[in-house]
Protein backbone atom coordinates (compact mmCIF):
# COMPACT_ATOMS: atom_id res chain seq x y z
CA UNK A 1 0.00 0.00 0.00
CA UNK A 2 1.30 3.26 -0.79
CA UNK A 3 1.62 6.87 1.93
CA UNK A 4 -0.15 9.35 0.81
CA UNK A 5 1.76 12.75 2.83
CA UNK A 6 -0.51 15.47 4.03
CA UNK A 7 1.39 18.41 2.95
CA UNK A 8 -0.74 20.90 4.83
CA UNK A 9 -2.09 24.33 3.97
CA UNK A 10 0.10 26.27 1.83
CA UNK A 11 -0.40 30.68 0.99
CA UNK A 12 -3.16 31.04 -1.83
CA UNK A 13 -3.29 33.82 -4.53
CA UNK A 14 -6.79 34.57 -4.96
CA UNK A 15 -8.15 35.77 -8.73
CA UNK A 16 -12.37 36.81 -8.16
CA UNK A 17 -14.20 35.28 -11.22
CA UNK A 18 -17.76 34.32 -12.50
CA UNK A 19 -20.21 36.08 -10.70
CA UNK A 20 -24.24 34.95 -10.93
CA UNK A 21 -27.21 33.78 -9.30
CA UNK A 22 -26.93 32.96 -6.09
CA UNK A 23 -23.08 32.36 -6.44
CA UNK A 24 -19.62 33.25 -7.19
CA UNK A 25 -16.30 32.01 -8.26
CA UNK A 26 -13.24 32.04 -6.72
CA UNK A 27 -9.31 31.12 -8.06
CA UNK A 28 -7.20 29.87 -6.08
CA UNK A 29 -2.94 29.34 -6.84
CA UNK A 30 -0.82 27.62 -4.46
CA UNK A 31 2.27 25.56 -4.49
CA UNK A 32 0.91 21.42 -5.27
CA UNK A 33 2.60 18.86 -3.43
CA UNK A 34 5.55 18.04 -5.74
CA UNK A 35 6.52 22.15 -6.08
CA UNK A 36 4.14 22.67 -9.22
CA UNK A 37 1.90 25.24 -9.62
CA UNK A 38 -2.06 24.13 -8.60
CA UNK A 39 -5.31 25.84 -9.75
CA UNK A 40 -8.40 25.40 -8.18
CA UNK A 41 -11.80 26.72 -8.59
CA UNK A 42 -14.28 27.46 -5.95
CA UNK A 43 -17.67 28.03 -6.10
CA UNK A 44 -19.36 30.21 -3.28
CA UNK A 45 -23.19 30.96 -2.23
CA UNK A 46 -24.36 34.25 -1.91
CA UNK A 47 -27.41 35.17 -0.16
CA UNK A 48 -27.80 32.02 2.16
CA UNK A 49 -25.33 30.59 4.49
CA UNK A 50 -22.84 27.77 3.82
CA UNK A 51 -23.52 24.46 5.22
CA UNK A 52 -20.96 22.28 3.74
CA UNK A 53 -18.28 21.73 0.92
CA UNK A 54 -18.08 19.49 -1.60
CA UNK A 55 -14.14 18.52 -3.12
CA UNK A 56 -15.05 17.67 -6.62
CA UNK A 57 -12.46 15.41 -8.64
CA UNK A 58 -12.88 15.55 -12.58
CA UNK A 59 -11.84 12.40 -15.03
CA UNK A 60 -9.19 11.77 -17.34
CA UNK A 61 -7.96 14.44 -19.98
CA UNK A 62 -10.84 16.90 -18.18
CA UNK A 63 -10.22 19.25 -15.53
CA UNK A 64 -11.83 21.56 -13.01
CA UNK A 65 -13.85 23.93 -15.87
CA UNK A 66 -14.93 21.20 -17.14
CA UNK A 67 -19.18 21.98 -17.80
CA UNK A 68 -20.07 18.75 -16.21
CA UNK A 69 -18.19 19.75 -13.01
CA UNK A 70 -18.91 24.30 -13.30
CA UNK A 71 -22.33 23.87 -14.32
CA UNK A 72 -23.46 21.45 -11.10
CA UNK A 73 -21.28 24.66 -8.98
CA UNK A 74 -23.35 27.24 -10.37
CA UNK A 75 -26.94 24.93 -9.45
CA UNK A 76 -25.27 23.89 -5.67
CA UNK A 77 -23.89 26.81 -4.61
CA UNK A 78 -26.83 29.13 -4.38
CA UNK A 79 -28.42 26.15 -2.37
CA UNK A 80 -25.54 26.34 0.07
CA UNK A 81 -22.81 23.79 -0.74
CA UNK A 82 -19.22 25.10 -1.44
CA UNK A 83 -18.19 23.52 -4.03
CA UNK A 84 -14.16 23.08 -4.67
CA UNK A 85 -12.28 21.69 -7.60
CA UNK A 86 -8.30 22.12 -8.64
CA UNK A 87 -6.74 20.05 -11.37
CA UNK A 88 -5.53 17.31 -11.18
CA UNK A 89 -1.55 16.74 -11.85
CA UNK A 90 -0.97 16.51 -15.99
CA UNK A 91 -4.90 18.33 -16.37
CA UNK A 92 -5.87 21.74 -16.84
CA UNK A 93 -3.51 24.01 -16.38
CA UNK A 94 -0.74 21.90 -15.37
CA UNK A 95 -0.94 19.78 -18.46
CA UNK A 96 2.02 18.68 -21.00
CA UNK A 97 1.63 19.39 -24.39
CA UNK A 98 -0.18 16.43 -25.03
CA UNK A 99 -2.99 13.78 -23.00
CA UNK A 100 -2.02 11.80 -19.94
CA UNK A 101 -2.61 8.24 -20.93
CA UNK A 102 -4.27 5.67 -18.74
CA UNK A 103 -1.29 3.68 -17.91
CA UNK A 104 0.90 7.17 -16.99
CA UNK A 105 -1.90 8.59 -15.04
CA UNK A 106 -1.96 4.96 -13.18
CA UNK A 107 1.68 5.58 -11.80
CA UNK A 108 1.61 5.14 -8.24
CA UNK A 109 4.11 8.20 -7.79
CA UNK A 110 0.97 9.50 -9.54
CA UNK A 111 -1.47 8.46 -7.50
CA UNK A 112 0.34 9.82 -4.85
CA UNK A 113 1.20 13.42 -6.09
CA UNK A 114 -2.75 13.74 -6.75
CA UNK A 115 -3.96 12.58 -3.28
CA UNK A 116 -1.14 14.58 -1.66
CA UNK A 117 -2.82 18.00 -3.76
CA UNK A 118 -6.44 17.11 -2.61
CA UNK A 119 -4.88 17.02 1.06
CA UNK A 120 -3.24 20.23 0.56
CA UNK A 121 -6.79 21.65 -0.56
CA UNK A 122 -8.54 20.53 2.23
CA UNK A 123 -6.05 21.82 4.74
CA UNK A 124 -6.22 25.43 2.82
CA UNK A 125 -10.22 24.98 2.67
CA UNK A 126 -9.73 24.42 7.10
CA UNK A 127 -7.94 27.47 6.86
CA UNK A 128 -10.32 29.79 5.40
CA UNK A 129 -12.57 31.54 7.58
CA UNK A 130 -15.54 31.10 5.90
CA UNK A 131 -15.28 27.26 5.58
CA UNK A 132 -13.24 26.01 8.24
CA UNK A 133 -16.03 24.36 10.14
CA UNK A 134 -17.90 23.26 7.53
CA UNK A 135 -18.40 19.49 7.28
CA UNK A 136 -16.39 18.38 4.00
CA UNK A 137 -17.86 15.39 1.09
CA UNK A 138 -15.99 14.72 -1.73
CA UNK A 139 -17.12 13.46 -5.58
CA UNK A 140 -14.94 12.11 -7.78
CA UNK A 141 -15.63 11.29 -11.23
CA UNK A 142 -14.15 8.31 -13.09
CA UNK A 143 -10.37 9.22 -12.46
CA UNK A 144 -11.46 10.94 -9.94
CA UNK A 145 -13.09 8.14 -8.34
CA UNK A 146 -9.81 6.06 -8.94
CA UNK A 147 -7.66 8.77 -6.89
CA UNK A 148 -10.81 9.97 -4.77
CA UNK A 149 -10.81 6.01 -3.10
CA UNK A 150 -7.18 6.81 -1.08
CA UNK A 151 -8.12 10.11 -0.30
CA UNK A 152 -11.01 9.15 1.50
CA UNK A 153 -9.85 6.28 3.03
CA UNK A 154 -7.08 8.21 4.72
CA UNK A 155 -8.22 11.98 5.37
CA UNK A 156 -10.99 11.84 8.29
CA UNK A 157 -11.63 15.72 7.18
CA UNK A 158 -13.88 13.86 4.46
CA UNK A 159 -17.25 12.75 5.95
CA UNK A 160 -19.07 10.77 3.05
CA UNK A 161 -18.25 10.38 -0.40
CA UNK A 162 -19.96 9.73 -3.94
CA UNK A 163 -18.14 7.98 -7.21
CA UNK A 164 -19.03 7.90 -9.91
CA UNK A 165 -18.53 5.92 -13.20
CA UNK A 166 -15.49 3.86 -11.53
CA UNK A 167 -14.42 1.19 -10.69
CA UNK A 168 -11.68 -1.53 -10.07
CA UNK A 169 -8.81 -0.63 -12.66
CA UNK A 170 -7.72 -4.09 -12.18
CA UNK A 171 -10.63 -5.50 -13.69
CA UNK A 172 -10.34 -3.07 -15.98
CA UNK A 173 -7.04 -3.74 -17.73
CA UNK A 174 -8.47 -7.62 -17.55
CA UNK A 175 -11.48 -6.65 -20.01
CA UNK A 176 -9.87 -4.51 -22.11
CA UNK A 177 -5.99 -4.91 -22.11
CA UNK A 178 -5.83 -8.32 -20.75
CA UNK A 179 -2.50 -8.81 -23.12
CA UNK A 180 -1.11 -5.82 -20.33
CA UNK A 181 -2.18 -7.32 -17.05
CA UNK A 182 0.98 -9.49 -16.13
CA UNK A 183 2.80 -6.18 -16.97
CA UNK A 184 1.08 -3.90 -15.00
CA UNK A 185 0.33 -5.97 -11.91
CA UNK A 186 2.68 -4.16 -9.68
CA UNK A 187 0.80 -1.38 -9.99
CA UNK A 188 -2.61 -2.28 -10.04
CA UNK A 189 -1.64 -4.28 -6.55
CA UNK A 190 -0.97 -0.23 -5.32
CA UNK A 191 -3.35 1.31 -7.59
CA UNK A 192 -6.49 -0.11 -7.23
CA UNK A 193 -8.77 1.57 -5.19
CA UNK A 194 -10.21 -1.66 -4.47
CA UNK A 195 -7.26 -1.76 -1.98
CA UNK A 196 -8.06 1.15 -0.88
CA UNK A 197 -12.15 0.56 -0.37
CA UNK A 198 -12.10 -1.13 2.70
CA UNK A 199 -10.17 1.91 4.91
CA UNK A 200 -13.48 4.30 4.02
CA UNK A 201 -14.88 2.78 6.93
CA UNK A 202 -18.24 3.75 8.27
CA UNK A 203 -18.60 6.55 5.96
CA UNK A 204 -21.45 6.84 3.56
CA UNK A 205 -20.72 5.76 0.00
CA UNK A 206 -22.71 6.48 -2.68
CA UNK A 207 -21.34 4.56 -5.73
CA UNK A 208 -23.29 5.53 -9.26
CA UNK A 209 -22.31 3.51 -12.64
CA UNK A 210 -23.65 3.71 -16.33
CA UNK A 211 -25.36 0.19 -17.04
CA UNK A 212 -22.89 -1.48 -19.80
CA UNK A 213 -20.03 1.70 -19.66
CA UNK A 214 -17.37 1.08 -21.90
CA UNK A 215 -14.76 2.27 -20.02
CA UNK A 216 -15.27 0.97 -16.32
CA UNK A 217 -17.84 -2.01 -17.29
CA UNK A 218 -20.14 -3.87 -14.47
CA UNK A 219 -17.57 -6.64 -13.04
CA UNK A 220 -15.54 -3.35 -12.43
CA UNK A 221 -18.09 -1.03 -10.67
CA UNK A 222 -19.13 -4.20 -8.76
CA UNK A 223 -16.25 -5.03 -7.67
CA UNK A 224 -15.10 -1.88 -6.01
CA UNK A 225 -18.85 -1.82 -4.65
CA UNK A 226 -18.44 -4.88 -3.00
CA UNK A 227 -14.89 -3.64 -1.55
CA UNK A 228 -16.73 -0.52 0.53
CA UNK A 229 -17.74 -1.88 4.05
CA UNK A 230 -20.65 0.16 4.32
CA UNK A 231 -23.07 2.08 4.57
CA UNK A 232 -23.21 2.33 1.10
CA UNK A 233 -25.73 2.66 -1.90
CA UNK A 234 -24.82 1.30 -5.82
CA UNK A 235 -27.05 3.71 -8.24
CA UNK A 236 -27.31 2.04 -11.84
CA UNK A 237 -28.64 4.25 -14.51
CA UNK A 238 -28.64 4.12 -18.61
CA UNK A 239 -26.38 6.07 -21.04
CA UNK A 240 -22.35 5.52 -21.97
CA UNK A 241 -19.46 6.92 -19.66
CA UNK A 242 -19.51 10.40 -20.38
CA UNK A 243 -23.31 11.23 -21.33
CA UNK A 244 -25.91 10.45 -19.17
CA UNK A 245 -29.58 9.27 -19.87
CA UNK A 246 -31.17 11.59 -17.36
CA UNK A 247 -28.69 13.59 -15.84
CA UNK A 248 -30.48 15.75 -13.89
CA UNK A 249 -32.21 13.21 -12.10
CA UNK A 250 -28.78 11.86 -11.56
CA UNK A 251 -26.86 14.96 -10.34
CA UNK A 252 -30.40 15.70 -8.41
CA UNK A 253 -29.40 12.37 -6.57
CA UNK A 254 -25.87 13.19 -5.96
CA UNK A 255 -27.06 16.58 -4.22
CA UNK A 256 -29.70 14.71 -2.11
CA UNK A 257 -27.07 12.33 -0.85
CA UNK A 258 -24.57 15.54 0.27
CA UNK A 259 -27.06 17.26 1.85
CA UNK A 260 -28.24 14.69 3.87
CA UNK A 261 -24.84 13.52 5.17
CA UNK A 262 -23.47 16.95 5.65
CA UNK A 263 -26.46 19.61 6.92
CA UNK A 264 -26.83 17.44 10.01
CA UNK A 265 -23.53 18.06 10.53
CA UNK A 266 -23.15 21.79 10.03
Amino acid sequence: MLDFPDPGPESVDVEAGEIGHGYRFETWRYEGSAGDPVAADVAFPTGVDPWGVLLVAHGITSDRTSEYIAGAAREWAPAGLVVAAADAPMHGERAPDREPDFTEMGQPAVLVESVSDQRRLLSIIGEHEALAWLPIAFLGFSMGTVMGVPLVAIDARIEAAVFAIGGSTRVLVEEQIPHMLEVLDPLLSVTDPVAYAPGVGAKPVLQMNVVGDEVFGDRSAVALFDAFPGPKTHVWFGGVHSEWEDGDLQYAKIFDFVAAQLQGQA
